[in-house]
This record gives C-alpha cells, sequence and structure tokens, in this order.
C-alpha cells in the first residue's frame, strides 16, 4: 500500500479521539485526509484501506468497543474522507481538461505556425532559385553586347581621337570608362551568382598551399603596388571547397593592396584555432575603415569611396561573405582609421579533427 505512514496515522489518531459521536472538527480533519491523499496521487483503493487498516487498529487496541456504536461514526468520517477525495480528484480532472485543452490549442497554433513558416520557406528559397537564375542570366547575356559595345568605341575612339574636338575626346574616355566597370559589375554579378548556385564540394587541403597559389595569381597586382604578402608559417589544413574559399583570400588579399596609403602595402595570412573552428585572418596597412561602415562594407554595391579612386564594383566582399555563410561560418573585420585593417572569417572544424591537422596558434 503506498500509503504514507504519518498519513495513516493521522488518521488513526482522528478515529480514536471520539468514536461515538465525531464533531465538525473531526469531519474536517476527515476531509482534509481525503485531499492529502489526491495530492499524494494515492488511488481511490489505497484511500479506502487506510481507513479499514485504521479501523483494524482501533478495534485491536479497544476490543471493547461496540461496532453498533463505533460503526456509524467511522462510516461518517469514511463518508466525509471519499466525498473530499472525490471532489478533490474532480477539480484535478478539471485541471487536467483544462490543461490538455490549452495544450492542444497550443499545438495546432505551433503546427500551424510550422506549416506557414515551411511555406515561407519554401517561397523564399523559390524566389532566391528565381533571382539566382535571373542574375546568372542578365549578366550571362549582357557580356556579350557589353564586349561589343566597348570594342568597336575602343576601334572609333583609335580611329577618331584627335581627328575630332576636345569635347569629343571627352566624351568617347567617358564612355570606355563606363563600358569597363559595366563590365567588370557584370563579371563580378556572374561570380557572386556562381557562388550561389555552385554544388558545395568541401575537401581537406593545405591552406598555405592554396594562398600561394592565390599569390601566384596575383603576382603582378603585387609588384605593381610595390606590395608584400606575408604568410605565417603554421597555416593549417582545412576543410571546404577549394576554389570558392581561394576566391575569398584573393578578394581579401586584392582589397589589401588596392586600398592602401602612400606606404608601400603589406598583408598577412594568418590563421588560428577556436574550440570549434579555423579563423583565417588578412590583415593589411592600409586606409583603414570607420567602424560605422564594418557591417555596411558587406552589403552588395557598397562603395565607400567615389568610383574614379579606387577600382572595382562594391561586390567583392558581399561575395567573400556569400561564400563563407555557405560554409556555416562568418566574416567580419575590424579596422582603425588611417592605420589599416583585419579582416576575419571563420570555417567550422570537421566532426572529427584530422589527426595531421597543425593547432594553428
Amino acid at each position: 500500500m503506498n500509503i504514507d505512514p504519518r498519513t495513516l496515522a493521522d488518521y488513526q489518531a482522528l478515529l480514536e479521539r471520539r468514536v461515538e459521536a465525531p464533531d465538525e472538527e473531526q469531519l474536517i480533519q476527515a476531509a482534509e485526509t481525503g485531499r492529502r491523499l489526491v495530492l499524494a496521487s494515492v488511488p481511490l483503493e489505497d484511500a479506502l484501506r487506510v481507513h479499514r487498516t485504521a479501523v483494524s487498529c482501533l478495534t485491536a487496541s479497544r476490543p471493547g468497543l461496540l461496532l453498533s456504536v463505533a460503526g456509524p461514526a467511522c462510516s461518517g468520517l469514511l463518508l466525509e474522507l471519499v466525498r473530499a477525495y472525490l471532489e478533490a480528484m474532480r477539480h484535478q480532472l478539471d485541471d487536467a481538461v483544462r490543461a490538455n485543452t490549452l495544450l492542444e490549442e497550443e499545438r495546432a497554433c505551433r503546427r500551424k505556425a510550422e506549416k506557414e513558416l515551411e511555406e515561407k520557406v519554401r517561397e523564399l528559397d523559390r524566389t532566391n532559385h528565381e533571382l539566382e537564375q535571373f542574375s546568372y542570366s542578365a549578366s550571362h547575356d549582357l557580356q556579350a553586347p557589353l564586349r561589343q559595345i566597348s570594342a568597336f568605341v575602343e576601334l572609333f575612339r583609335k580611329k577618331y581621337s584627335g581627328k575630332l574636338d576636345e569635347r569629343a575626346d571627352e566624351f568617347l574616355h567617358f564612355i570606355v570608362e563606363g563600358a569597363d566597370r559595366l563590365q567588370t559589375l557584370v563579371r563580378d554579378l556572374l561570380k557572386f551568382s556562381r557562388a550561389g548556385r555552385a554544388e558545395l564540394v568541401c575537401q581537406e587541403f593545405d591552406l598555405a598551399e592554396a594562398v600561394q597559389e592565390v599569390l601566384a595569381g596575383l603576382k603582378v597586382d603585387v609588384e605593381a603596388a610595390s606590395g608584400l604578402v606575408e604568410t605565417a608559417p603554421d597555416l593549417p589544413r582545412i576543410s571546404g571547397s577549394r576554389s570558392l574559399l581561394s576566391q575569398v583570400l584573393q578578394n581579401l588579399i586584392e582589397n589589401g593592396l588596392k586600398f592602401r596609403r602612400e606606404v608601400p602595402p603589406v598583408v598577412r595570412v594568418s590563421c588560428s584555432r577556436t574550440e570549434d573552428s579555423w579563423v583565417i585572418s588578412v590583415t593589411d596597412n592600409g586606409i583603414g575603415i570607420e567602424p560605422e561602415y564594418f557591417e555596411r562594407v558587406f552589403e552588395p554595391f557598397q562603395r565607400l569611396h567615389p568610383a574614379g579612386r579606387f577600382p572595382g564594383s562594391g561586390m567583392g566582399l558581399t561575395l567573400c561573405r556569400k561564400i563563407v555563410e555557405r560554409h556555416g561560418g562568418r566574416i567580419w573585420v575590424e579596422s582603425t582609421l588611417g592605420q589599416g585593417s583585419v579582416f576575419r572569417f571563420s570555417l567550422p572544424l570537421p566532426a572529427r579533427a584530422m589527426p595531421s591537422q597543425r593547432d594553428g596558434r
């Protein structure tokens, strides 16, 4: 019998106190015992067993007690116990029904919200796919007419340069410059679209080798800027799309060379390890960025300087962010105006790190 001994003793003392004619206080205490049994999650069968056990103890301790005298009194206490027990049980059941109704309503609301969210996600995926398709098609289809325009304008300038007035030569210069900028923008849009469409094939590769390949392609740019690109000696092996992450490194190194002060640019590539990711850093000694632009520089077509001062379309860092986020990481910048910038991006560690990976600290 799953009964608290204290409850049994209290009820037994209740019977022994005044068996012949229970007073109002005894009835109140009997009712309280019934409620206590409900709160203790005691089944009704065990609650009745409490009464029978108490009566047995009573008759054993007072053998001369006439059952005709004790019986009605004990029955009155039992009736009050059972009545209070059933009333408390009814309240508990009512509370359970209300709670269950609220829970079902909440579940229904959650299912509805989840269904709406799933539909919105599907709609967003469709919209993103359509936008990527449009971006790819538009940028791809625009390249041919742009090349044609640029080629004929360049031919026109070579043939008629100096033969027209100075104003005409200035107009031709603006046309060629505008066509070149538009071609750059279209190429960057195409890269951005491909970065979102291409299948993400991840593999383990040596970061130091990837950086050297990027620097081989930037050799002319480094020499033209009289710059220096340094790499930390302990670059690790990382996991990801080598081609896409090489684009990130190329853009960040190019920016370090491009946005320079009146001193030779120095760019350094390094890597550190946190508990769950690699953090790759590209540090430069360039012009720096004001804090209010730390987030804005990663938005599409955002240029912090006039178009003629620095080349580019304002899509490079946007492309970097897209690639890094596709790998499950994030990219951010730390900078001091007039002193330089540090662009960092994180890449999650594989589920099981390879024994050959160096710590990179």
